[in-house]
């Protein structure tokens, strides 16, 4: 049986790469919004700019959240299914 590293998991490699996608994603746009809200003069660009920052959080608050429960969910669903299985053991 050949040993496996931390980093052959292929669910480890995707919550990785998820990570770095989200972080530049992050960086990106606020940085891109920041520079347009620079770029102009006036206090509705500035709101405007205010809002879509805060609109971008509550997006990632709501993946966040939506990810969770997922988690949650199915962590509960595995543990019912092997409690359920003929011959298992409750540890």
């Amino acid at each position: 049986m050949a040993a496996t590293t931390p980093m052959s998991s292929p669910l480890l490699r995707r919550g990785l790469y998820l990570e770095y996608l989200t972080r530049g994603w992050n960086v990106v746009g606020a940085s891109l919004i920041v520079v347009w809200q620079l770029k102009g003069i006036g206090q509705d660009r500035e709101r405007t700019a205010l809002r879509l920052i805060g609109a971008s959080f509550f997006a990632l608050a709501l993946y966040v959240l939506a990810q969770a429960a997922y988690a949650l969910l199915s962590a509960r669903t595995r543990r019912n299914r092997r409690a359920a299985s003929p011959g298992s053991s409750r540890r």
